[in-house]
């Protein structure tokens, strides 16, 4: 009816008798009233299939179903909305509520902004007043300015591995601020918790990806007005919570350090410590998809280097690697991509440009030869087409790649000449830095060792 006219458009699941599915539904209604309002007013549209009998048939499982839901609780965050973006976000109504529990979490989760230095500002100010533990993803600032507070929790999915303190640290309320972190363990913990949940972020899309009654705060995070007097409002706090998360993180932290120190092999899981720890101050580095997110989610350190992530996640994520790293690195700082080689190789068109770029772009690459990312799955196991279906081995010699396209190639043979590498970057020009690893070893190893890291 509206044509391209529309301000938003979803198309709907099948309905099915199952309370996550109303939970689906319940958010996205929410989401595209939103998208009626902010940032200006305008149509959506919502296109519903439906299995036949069309006809509203009212079955003894509706009822059965009906009978378990607390309509009045279910419909809790059902509201006017806001019709403006205000410019100073005013917390106070949050804050009393927030104050009187004592076990919340700060979920900081994947977010690009052009002020970090005002981001961590915001999300440190918050975490001070409340005293909650602030969860920060690797796709965040928050970790690369570690040195501004205290309350930072690095190694969450390790440490919710461990049963006892996951059940243990389970939360009363989360403040998620941008979209939720990668980790699937964090997700089917806060999914198996009980909790008011909160998400502060001005765009009017569900944010949310557990569909959890959520209550959203229409504000940037750089707008929340954080002027306010911690002595009236936070007096007595009970903080055995907060210190029981940053002594786990802690004892987590240091077997990490151990792990990485000893450590002598070409392991993918330690290219993300070694950068948290060597690259040159304000670096922009671009982390591509698949394992690299994740292995930097587990072992990107807390550091005070102002490091500066970008990332692409989503269905597409794998498009325009390359050619996203050298626009980040174009007449800009000298800069990083951690790249596997599948999206390396998805995007070499990328190093046509070479003759005419500005600037300085170090490529990382992690060649595995295939798909690591599932060799995480049972799906591993079936070797009579798992190589060939899911791993896709490409078996490029990348030195000869970067020939055709003359673009310098160094094979990586140790962890001191990647570290020597990096520290001074260059100032011109495109470089490969290769480290060629084992993916079926690598994966065996973060098995076996997130298991022990996780263990008291």
């Amino acid at each position: 009816m509206y044509s391209n006219y529309c301000r938003w458009y979803t198309e709907l699941s099948l309905p099915s008798l199952d309370i996550k599915m109303l939970s689906y539904l319940r958010q996205t209604i929410i989401t595209a009233w939103d998208h009626t309002l902010v940032p200006y007013r305008g149509v959506v549209h919502l296109n519903c299939p439906f299995r036949e009998p069309l006809a509203p048939i009212v079955t003894p499982e509706i009822n059965t179903l009906s009978s378990t839901i607390n309509f009045d609780v279910f419909f809790t965050n059902i509201y006017q909305g806001d019709k403006k973006i205000l410019v100073k976000y005013d917390l106070s109504n949050y804050l009393e509520y927030w104050l009187s529990q004592s076990k919340g979490i700060i979920i900081a989760g994947v977010f690009n902004t052009n002020n970090p230095d005002l981001y961590c500002k915001q999300i440190f100010s918050l975490s001070k007043l409340l005293k909650y533990p602030i969860l920060a993803e690797a796709l965040c600032p928050l970790r690369n300015y570690a040195q501004d507070f205290p309350n930072l929790i690095n190694t969450y999915d390790i440490l919710l591995r461990n049963d006892k303190l996951a059940d243990e640290l389970r939360p009363d309320v989360v403040i998620q601020i941008g979209e939720f972190p990668t980790s699937k363990q964090l997700r089917g913990w806060v999914e198996d918790s009980k909790v008011e949940y909160f998400v502060i972020d001005n765009r009017p899309d569900n944010l949310n990806p557990l569909h959890n009654n959520t209550h959203y705060i229409r504000a940037n995070i750089h707008d929340l007005d954080m002027e306010y007097e911690p002595n009236k409002l936070a007096e007595n706090l009970d903080i055995s919570y907060l210190v029981r998360w940053k002594t786990d993180n802690d004892i987590i932290d240091q077997k990490i350090i151990a792990y990485f120190e000893s450590e002598e092999e070409l392991l993918e899981a330690k290219i993300s410590f070694i950068l948290s720890k060597k690259l040159p101050e304000k670096t922009p580095i671009f982390i591509a998809n698949s394992m690299p997110v994740r292995y930097a989610e587990f072992f990107w350190m807390p550091n005070e280097r102002q490091l500066m992530p970008y990332f692409n996640r989503g269905a597409n994520g794998i498009e325009g690697t390359l050619s996203t790293a050298l626009g980040i690195a174009y007449q800009g700082k000298s800069s990083v991509l951690l790249t596997g080689d599948l999206a390396l190789l998805h995007d070499t068109n990328g190093w046509l440009i070479n003759k005419h770029f500005q600037g300085h772009l170090t490529i990382i690459l992690i060649n595995n030869n295939g798909g690591g990312i599932f060799e995480m799955l049972p799906i591993a196991q079936e070797d009579s087409f798992f190589e060939e279906y899911f791993a896709t081995p490409q078996n490029v010699d990348f030195s000869q790649l970067c020939t055709t396209y003359n673009v310098e190639h160094i094979l990586i043979k140790n962890w001191t000449q990647l570290e020597q590498l990096l520290s001074p970057l260059p100032s011109t020009g495109i470089r490969v830095l290769e480290l060629k690893t084992d993916r079926k070893r690598d994966a065996l190893w973060l098995q076996n060792n997130l298991a022990k890291l996780s263990k008291n």
